[in-house]
């Protein structure tokens, strides 16, 4: 099993979300929402917040530095916490309105700072350097994962300035600082605020661990950043009953952690010139540790963020632009197979014996449940020749398939009548009930529905929709539609992705500088639009 595993490829490496009901790629699991009453902390419990930090920020070493905080040090954070909330806090600011006098002459005004201000690399940043890693054209994407065998101490910094850049780009999308601190309408995750501190807080905790600091950067932070919610209790809806801190008193801890894991990537010894292997057991693994878990948390977040009010965001300007399809056609308000999405054929596979894992020795990061070994046979079986469309998921809904509770099992029906779901998450309602007219979400904004584009649904619906496939298409008992399974999807992959060697045909680790997984590769992940694609796009 290569490099772009499940784990290291389709999901890190992507920033959209990949399901299949008919046999070809797993889904993540993602719930749908209804909408739900927000809550917002005050101004008062924010300064309380701002104070309780400040108090933490006492005890508080920036890496292996001494620090001590005066008490003018707490005075001037508390008042200036305290002038913030008042100036900022509980608004839907304009946007001109929102930026600091300090970046006023900065060129993109838009936003709830300029959107120079928010790149906390340094000295370079996509807007300085041309030459930015995974700059191409004036947008940015995700550049080749290193490999520990052979990484010079240049390629590790360009891939972490390029993970770093990605999630600066990303929150610079954010128009007013009440984005940051809106639950989300299911209140199953915490609000973004902590999904743009959480990757910072992570660096710091794993590099402790691991020797590489000898003590916390913000201790408040990195306790408040530090564990997430348990999304698979669909039914708690008391998450949120925290305090976030302002947005620029969060990138404030951005920049400096930054500095520190730079510094650390400068200067650790597994990086000399002519190095041996990086592993789990080298020191230097809780770098890279920190660089894949950032961008885990760039897809967490770029969906989460489309289950929040589309006016929150406005596309950044080096934030790719849709694919092209999207472009240029007004979709069918009734989509016709073979017109507005393609046909989904079936496609016989051979059965045969598949190896799970990831050697110990690939020259890539992993995470340990990536690793181990472990042979299955897989009998024949057909999948389908593409992604499942929204197109061929739009049939299920009009054919009332979220009302009929046959299809669904007992947890998913449970899950769909409390939430009262009726179609995909994101897809909008363009018309009156029952007319099955709809938009479609995307991070940034409101779109044309895109038939021919994969489904973005949970198991649940992915479950229910292969029920409602095999009674349609009358299935005999013995032949059934299901989501494929990981083995199922290891023997549809071609000789060269199974195979445990980096030089043959991997393509996270042999992304050339100054292409993207689209154009070297013909894949569309690594960002290489900001979008889905057609099923058959890159067939």
């Amino acid at each position: 099993m290569k490099a772009q595993s499940k784990a290291s490829a389709l999901h890190n490496r992507n920033l959209h979300i990949f399901f299949c009901a008919l046999p070809l790629k797993p889904p993540p699991l993602m719930l749908s929402i209804t909408a739900y009453p927000r809550r917002f902390i005050t101004a008062k419990a924010r300064t309380k917040m701002q104070l309780a930090r400040a108090i933490a920020a006492s005890t508080t070493l920036p890496g292996s530095r001494t620090h001590s905080t005066t008490a003018a040090d707490l005075h001037k954070f508390a008042v200036a916490g305290k002038k913030h909330v008042h100036a900022l806090a509980q608004q839907k600011i304009k946007p001109q309105e929102a930026i600091s006098v300090t970046f006023q002459q900065a060129d993109d005004s838009q936003g709830l700072y300029p959107e120079p201000h928010w790149y906390t690399t340094t000295p370079r940043t996509p807007y300085n350097d041309p030459s930015f890693p995974g700059l191409i054209d004036g947008t940015l994407h995700s550049i080749a994962m290193p490999n520990l065998h052979t990484c010079s101490r240049q390629d590790v910094l360009d891939y972490f300035d390029n993970t770093w850049a990605l999630t600066d780009m990303l929150f610079s999308s954010f128009q007013h600082e009440d984005a940051f601190v809106q639950p989300p309408p299911h209140h199953l995750r915490h609000p973004m605020a902590f999904y743009y501190g959480h990757p910072t807080c992570f660096y710091v905790n794993k590099c402790r661990l691991a020797g590489l600091l000898d003590g916390p950067v913000d201790a408040y932070y990195e306790d408040l950043f530090q564990v997430g919610v348990d999304e698979m209790r669909w039914d708690d809806m008391s998450k949120n009953e925290k305090e976030w801190p302002l947005v620029d008193d969060v990138q404030a801890y951005r920049r400096t952690v930054y500095e520190l894991i730079k510094g650390l990537i400068l200067s650790h010894p597994d990086l000399e010139d002519g190095h041996g292997p990086i592993t789990a057991t080298s020191q230097s693994w809780a770098l890279f540790m920190g660089m894949e878990h950032e961008r885990i948390h760039l897809e967490t977040s770029s969906v989460l963020m489309q289950e929040h009010a589309v006016d929150n965001f406005v596309k950044p300007a080096l934030f790719p632009d849709v694919h092209p399809s999207a472009h240029g056609r007004l979709p069918a308000k009734t989509p016709v197979e073979g017109v507005d999405f393609p046909a989904n054929r079936m496609i016989a596979v051979a059965g045969g014996d598949v190896r799970l894992g990831k050697p110990l020795d690939f020259p890539s990061y992993g995470w340990d449940n990536e690793y181990g070994a472990k042979t299955v046979s897989v009998g024949p079986f057909a999948a389908s020749s593409q992604l499942v469309s929204n197109g061929e998921f739009w049939q299920f809904v009009k054919d009332s398939g979220y009302l009929a509770q046959t299809h669904w099992s007992t947890t998913g029906w449970a899950w769909r009548a409390f939430r009262n779901t009726k179609w995909p998450q994101f897809w909008r309602a363009a018309g009156p009930q029952g007319s099955h007219e709809y938009t479609l979400r995307t991070i940034f904004d409101e779109i044309p529905m895109q038939w021919d584009w994969p489904v973005q649904v949970n198991y649940h619906e992915a479950q229910a929709y292969c029920r409602w496939k095999n009674a349609k298409d009358g299935n005999a008992a013995t032949e059934y539609y299901h989501v494929i399974t990981e083995p199922m999807h290891q023997l549809l992959r071609d000789a060269g992705d199974r195979s445990e060697s980096p030089t043959d045909d991997d393509a996270i680790l042999r992304l050339s500088a100054g292409t993207t997984s689209a154009t070297a590769h013909g894949r569309n992940t690594n960002l290489s639009h900001g979008s889905f694609s057609p099923v058959d796009a890159m067939a």
